[in-house]
């Protein structure tokens, strides 16, 4: 004879069996079996998540928006031993949460910021692509593959979205465990050839990108391979902050010119709409010779030549 259903026990399905995974459900309610469970639901008019319908096969096209949602997954997503994905963010980003249902064409109503679905062919394609294991917190994937830039940057968006951070002066930190020492290296080198830095400390390894020029382009990449990026995270990288390069580009291209006019230094310091350090205006000057003394260097050969 099948045990009795308690009030605690109908409460507890009746408050989570429409937003929590499965396993949660089994594994709280364990003197219980699946079917017991399922029909106890179907008796009070529950639907579980993991009944609404959604398409996962887009995770497996080679697009850019496929790749950043697998390198979203890859950091905040949870793969399931009963070949399903569940995705749970704050609230804050339950907007984020819409987007992917509306990229799996989710059918469920979304309440709060999570998203349960599955598609055993699908996951299990996904999890042989990437070497993706259940303890992935610990164990890193495979993107060796991976031959497209196009398509690794915008995993590479997607990880940053998931399990990076920005700071506030536009600086890029990522931090997991020390097992994915290569593979933070290779995002972080991929970003910036020589303005990256890595180290690991107390089982953690930590990639950091702290040159301005090099986020700013990487947000462009974002912009122009179309992803559905983060944006309270990337609004912290300001195009219009310009780098110590940058701004010596920039202020060196307006003095040049008034160099050629003719105005000296000196012209430079004493001119009130010229808002530049006597320092990097005598900087910029000394450029400027370097610059014209080269031309001139290079017109005479080849005049000699021509001789």
């Amino acid at each position: 004879m099948q045990k009795k259903w308690s009030d605690l026990e109908i409460e507890f399905l009746k408050e989570n069996y429409s937003s929590e995974p499965m396993e949660i459900i089994t594994s709280k309610l364990s003197g219980r079996s699946l079917s017991s469970i399922t029909n106890k639901a179907h008796n009070l008019g529950l639907k579980n998540r993991s009944s609404c319908k959604s398409d996962l096969r887009p995770l497996l096209e080679e697009t850019n928006e496929a790749y950043y949602w697998v390198g979203f997954l890859l950091a905040d997503g949870h793969f399931t031993k009963l070949g399903q994905i569940q995705l749970n963010l704050s609230e804050k980003d339950f907007d984020h949460v819409k987007k992917f249902a509306a990229f799996v064409k989710y059918t469920g109503d979304l309440t709060k910021s999570s998203i349960y679905v599955g598609n055993k062919l699908v996951i299990n394609e996904l999890i042989r692509r990437f070497s993706i294991t259940n303890k992935k917190t610990y164990t890193p994937p495979n993107l060796s593959f991976i031959k497209n830039d196009d398509l690794l940057i915008s995993l590479i968006i997607g990880f940053i979205d998931g399990d990076g951070s920005i700071s506030k002066k536009g600086n890029l930190y990522i931090k997991v465990h020390k097992n994915w020492f290569d593979i933070v290296k290779m995002m972080v080198s991929k970003i910036s050839s020589d303005g990256f830095g890595i180290s690991i400390s107390n089982n953690v390894v930590t990639g950091w990108v702290c040159r301005t020029e090099d986020m700013k382009r990487l947000k462009k990449m974002g912009t122009k391979l179309k992803l559905p990026i983060l944006d309270r995270k990337w609004d912290r990288v300001n195009f219009n902050k310009l780098s110590k390069k940058e701004r010596r580009v920039t202020y060196d291209e307006k003095c040049f010119k008034l160099f050629d006019n003719g105005k000296t230094p000196l012209d430079l310091i004493k001119e009130t709409q010229i808002v530049l350090s006597r320092s990097f205006i005598y900087d910029s000057y000394k450029r400027w010779r370097t610059i014209k003394e080269r031309d001139i260097k290079i017109e005479t050969n080849r005049q000699l030549k021509n001789v």
